[in-house]
């Protein structure tokens, strides 16, 4: 065996061994941050999470929860990168969908919000004033609806 032959081979092995030693990490990454997120310490979930979706880019079901923590920490825009990253690897989990949807609604809302602390005291302002007021009650409305199947 020539001395590149030996060099790749070897090459190979440590790419095998160093992906098998990986594999065990982002499994304890994956239960330690499922732990956090459980106990309600979101911030250390995230940052598990985190971890595992550099370590282990393609599993995307990582993204799904890292999705999942960001909603519940506000973090609209970072959780719907998350669900859409989740969803590349399978679009076929309606729920994710719902979960996206849901941010979609939140960043609405809040866009709104931030948009009524800019009305003024002008006549032609009311107009405007109403409608926001009317979307953000149906804005609302639909993110305390429940699904029924």
């Amino acid at each position: 065996m020539n001395r590149l032959s030996l060099f790749l081979v070897l090459m190979c092995a440590g790419c095998a061994s160093t992906s098998q030693q990986e594999e065990p990490f982002v499994q304890q990454l994956q239960k330690t941050a499922a732990a956090a997120y459980h106990i309600g310490d979101l911030h250390q979930a995230e940052g598990l999470w985190q971890q595992a979706v550099v370590a282990n880019p393609g599993a995307y079901s990582n993204w799904c929860s890292l999705g999942q923590v960001r909603f519940r920490l506000h973090q609209y825009d970072a959780s719907a990168v998350g669900y859409q990253r989740c969803l590349e690897g399978n679009s076929a989990q309606p729920l994710v969908w719902h979960n996206l949807a849901a941010v979609r609604l939140r960043q609405a809302t809040e866009a709104l919000l931030e948009g009524t602390i800019h009305f003024d005291d002008r006549p032609e302002s009311e107009r405007l004033k109403r409608d926001y007021q009317a979307l953000l009650e149906h804005l609302l409305k639909l993110q305390r609806a429940t699904v029924k199947p």
